[in-house]
């Protein structure tokens, strides 16, 4: 693994913390601009570790253990996440790495750029239903009912003064290597990728702010990214109609489920 590499994996994390950081000391009351740079810093750090896991060819025993270290670090560097700067850096590399080299794997496994909008569709209709279903996986992390503490899975970054604050899940990084993974493997322009994931990122930004409540960033990531690529992209319409029709349902059993319970 050359210096590119890590630098794309390890940099952009502990850069954006520092700056943070230091804006915090400047101006210590967190705002709403504490909390957009926040956003920023931890988009950035996602897609350079994203590119860096997309360069990273690991034989599979080695990324199974990566993603094992993860694991089983994650929970308990979160616990220092909360209060300590440092412990927020090394509990997002715990995050940041494993879940970038396992997305771009997996990203390397789609072989026509025609199964991008199927794929973003399908991905996007699951964080949906996974957030809003009283049986999703992020709803009952929400709740505390998961099998996980929420802080385990979200990047912390400073927010203005000492506080730590959560900004982006690791199911959002695992999705954005996935698709850096499959444009890079597909020989798909990068910089259209990363305008995609840019304008995506800016999107959910926004409706954020707007909004004042968690959301699910996959709709704003998966389709900048699958519209960026234009032409190159295009689906086939029989596999976007069963991909659609797919997330209808996923969609509709989740309101089905939200009205039973």
């Amino acid at each position: 693994m050359d210096a590119a590499i890590l630098s794309r994996l390890l940099l952009p994390w502990a850069l954006g913390h520092a700056a943070l950081t230091l804006l915090g000391r400047w101006a210590p009351e967190p705002t709403v601009v504490h909390f957009a740079l926040a956003f920023a810093c931890a988009g950035l750090a996602c897609v350079c570790a994203a590119e860096g896991g997309a360069a990273v060819h690991l034989e599979r025993r080695l990324l199974g253990a990566l993603v094992l270290v993860g694991l089983l670090l994650a929970p308990a560097l979160s616990r220092l996440a909360a209060a300590d700067p440092v412990g927020a850096v090394l509990h997002g590399y715990a995050l940041l790495v494993p879940a970038a080299c396992l997305g771009a794997a997996l990203g390397r496994t789609v072989r026509d750029p025609a199964h991008l909008w199927p794929l973003v569709v399908v991905a996007a209709a699951a964080d949906v239903w996974s957030l809003v279903a009283p049986a999703g996986l992020t709803h009952a992390i929400l709740e505390g009912k998961g099998p996980v503490a929420l802080p385990v899975v979200l990047l912390s970054l400073p927010v203005g003064g000492e506080a730590i604050a959560p900004v982006l899940g690791v199911g959002d990084l695992l999705v954005t290597a996935f698709l850096v993974g499959a444009a890079t493997s597909l020989g798909l322009p990068a910089h259209r990728t990363r305008l995609g994931l840019g304008v995506g990122l800016t999107a959910c930004l926004a409706v954020l702010l707007a909004a004042e409540s968690p959301l699910p960033a996959l709709p704003f990531l998966g389709f900048a990214f699958a519209a960026a690529h234009g032409r190159a992209a295009r689906p086939r319409a029989r596999e976007m109609a069963q991909a659609v029709a797919f997330s209808a349902a996923i969609v509709a059993l989740g309101a089905v489920g939200s009205r039973l319970l």
